[in-house]
């Protein structure tokens, strides 16, 4: 629960810029999309995400 975080706040927690943060979420969003495009076993999507 919670507010959500902004791009910039999440990027400060890691020491990152929020622009990493945008591209470090566009690659997840990728990988979760093709792996569900393929039906893969969530826990595997899971596993992938996370290389």
């Amino acid at each position: 629960g919670g507010k959500p975080k902004t791009l910039e706040d999440v990027g400060k927690d890691f020491g990152i810029t929020r622009e990493r943060i945008r591209q470090l979420q566009n690659i997840a969003l990728a990988k979760l999309r093709r792996a569900l495009s393929k039906k893969e076993d969530l826990p595997d999507v899971a596993e992938r995400v996370a290389a």
